[in-house]
């Protein structure tokens, strides 16, 4: 995001404001609205050939005694250059002051950081795998293992202790789900 506008209203009198006449961007911006005085209504307003690119969400803002208030004017993907104006209204209308505003093109600095090919490419991994004894395991794979020899044998108890159908069923679904882990836990990172 650009630099903000910054705007100071009742700093000299009521309904005073202090602003740049003209302001450069090149995409959305903030508005920092700085009140030195009373509480004060603030409207902004964008001319036709800035609205085209940009957009205000809330235009209306009332502004407390000593307070900031901060608003985002979004600028679209589009056409550049665009010049256009901004308006700061206080005080209903009392006091209109109008800024230049210069939408242009991004600079090459302005679109990112230049990245080396070598930076594009994922950094090769080692893996250190600390073998358990048991051929093709790591042994950080050994609690996983023999949790799942303790369900398989819970799974198997059930069946013996239950005869039903419905338990069988049950003991195929945990040795499935047991040798799809152990597949998982044998696939290379």
């Amino acid at each position: 995001m650009t630099e903000p506008l910054a705007v100071h209203i009742n700093r000299d009198r009521i309904h005073a404001i202090d602003v740049a006449p003209s302001f450069e961007t090149t995409g959305s911006f903030a508005v920092v609205v700085e009140n030195h005085g009373s509480p004060t209504h603030v409207h902004l307003h964008l001319d036709d050939a800035l609205s085209r690119v940009a957009h205000v969400g809330t235009p209306n803002h009332y502004v407390e005694a000593d307070d900031t208030a901060t608003i985002t004017v979004s600028v679209r993907e589009g056409p550049r250059p665009v010049e256009g104006a901004l308006e700061v209204v206080t005080g209903y209308g009392a006091e209109t002051a109008r800024v230049a505003v210069d939408v242009t093109e991004p600079s090459e600095t302005d679109l990112g950081v230049a990245v080396d090919e070598e930076m594009e490419k994922p950094p090769e991994r080692e893996v250190a795998t600390e073998r358990s004894g048991l051929p093709g395991v790591p042994a950080d794979s050994v609690p996983v293992l023999a949790l799942a020899g303790v369900a398989i044998a819970l799974a198997f108890a059930a069946v013996v202790v239950s005869e039903t159908l419905a338990v069988a069923v049950g003991l195929l679904a945990v040795v499935a789900g047991v040798a799809a882990a152990a597949v998982f836990l044998r696939r290379p990172n």
